[in-house]
């Protein structure tokens, strides 16, 4: 491992502030102590607060020489973030450092990229990229044994969907903002047998022209200017919201995008999909079994439906009108319904209430992505610097070519 200056530099400072937290820590224990034996609750009250910063300085510059480390051996330091990103870079964390100390205004910074566009793709193909399972912060506080102390364990996370959809369309590169390409569609029927000297049949192949186009999805937040001292607690935040916002907004737009504006074009919105209309003396599962054919009829092979889960659980409920007994199901301690009819079923409240697709997703659709999520941090929006609060941008940008409409279906599971 190959140590530069600057980063030997930075390692000897986050080394120095280590010790003096340590110092700090063993002095405020000794605090504590004398004023638990004196019973003194006010002194009791002080020395625990000094113990808990420094505590908090500790792993803080445990976590900063880690991510040092971590990147002087060319490995990213943490399991949700590729090598590119801002967090892994000792200049950027010890400039968001100094912003969290300082009351000087900062304009508008390029923190750079959070997930890097060629990381993002591997997130997505591996199924990995998702947030964490950790519920709390990146380190956890050591607890002293103090009465009724009160401690921070970190960020417990909102509930938020499963992008399953996500696992099943391929992602590519894009360079540009946007390419052409030719969509083909015409008879495949028109070979015949031909006699000799007669006139040999005209095959039908129509070349339609479409258009990808890469469009921005953001959003922000703000946080408090002194939320920034726990730098590396703020990559499980910023991570966890940014970039978890960002993609369900791209799964959003895979189904439901209007192509309208600076929306994609959605599976649902595209002419030539297949429709399943709603019969209610059919059940519904019956209704899923039409588009199945409706895809398989067009010569694609399905391989997921993907519904919202009330409709899920509409199916798994039928039961006989005269004896009761369950139709599709074997009822509440059998094998989870994961399938149907042979298929991956996907519960996700990414389509609406009433509506199920059913899809050929490996050949029927391409999700490109232009620039990964990438993070600008101002406190000139708006009334931050007054405010002593900073908004957090993130954005990436996105195409969609859905190359065969027919290989998808809707189908309708409510009037």
């Amino acid at each position: 491992m190959t140590i530069s200056t600057t980063q030997r530099d930075r390692l000897n400072q986050i080394r120095e502030r280590a010790n003096s937290a340590r110092g700090r820590r063993a002095a405020a224990q000794k605090a504590l102590d004398a004023a638990k034996a004196a019973q003194d609750p006010q002194a009791q009250h002080a020395a625990e607060v000094a113990y808990q910063h420094a505590v908090g300085e500790v792993d803080v510059a445990r976590e900063l020489e880690a991510v040092l480390l971590s990147q002087a051996a060319g490995v990213s330091s943490g399991a949700m973030f590729g090598t590119e990103s801002f967090l892994d870079d000792p200049e950027t964390v010890a400039s968001l450092e100094q912003l969290a100390h300082s009351s000087m205004p900062i304009g508008q910074l390029n923190l750079g990229p959070l997930a890097s566009r060629e990381d993002l793709i591997g997130m997505l193909e591996s199924g990995s990229w998702g947030p964490s399972r950790r519920s709390l912060a990146l380190t956890e506080p050591a607890l002293p044994d103090m009465t009724r102390q009160t401690a921070f364990y970190g960020t417990v996370p909102q509930l938020r969907r499963r992008l399953r959809l996500l696992d099943l369309i391929p992602t590519m590169a894009m360079d540009g903002l946007q390419f052409a390409y030719a969509q083909e569609s015409g008879s495949l029927d028109t070979a015949e047998e031909t006699p000799e000297g007669s006139l040999k049949p005209q095959g039908d192949q129509v070349l339609t022209d479409a258009l990808v186009i890469a469009k921005t999805i953001a959003h922000w937040f703000k946080l408090k200017r002194q939320q920034l001292a726990d730098v590396p607690a703020l990559g499980t935040v910023v991570n966890n919201r940014l970039t978890y916002g960002v993609m369900r907004r791209v799964e959003n737009q895979i189904v439901s995008g209007d192509g309208e504006g600076d929306d994609l074009l959605g599976i649902l919105n595209t002419a030539g999909i297949a429709t399943v209309a709603f019969d209610g003396s059919v059940p519904l599962s019956d209704l899923s079994l039409d588009g199945i054919v409706d895809v398989l009829t067009a010569e694609a092979q399905p391989n997921a439906v993907v519904l919202n889960p009330t409709d899920w659980a509409a199916m798994l409920k039928v039961k006989s009108v005269g004896s009761g007994d369950r139709l599709d199901s074997a009822g509440a301690f059998s094998t989870p319904a994961d399938q149907l009819w042979g298929l991956p079923a996907i519960p996700s409240t990414v389509m609406p209430t009433g509506q199920a697709l059913v899809g050929d997703f490996t050949a029927g659709c391409t999700l490109f992505v232009r620039e990964g999520v990438n993070v600008r941090i101002s406190d000139a929006d708006q009334d931050d610097f007054l405010r002593n609060q900073l908004t957090m941008l993130g954005e990436g940008r996105f195409g969609l070519a859905i190359w065969q409409p027919a290989a998808f279906a809707l189908v309708n599971l409510a009037a």
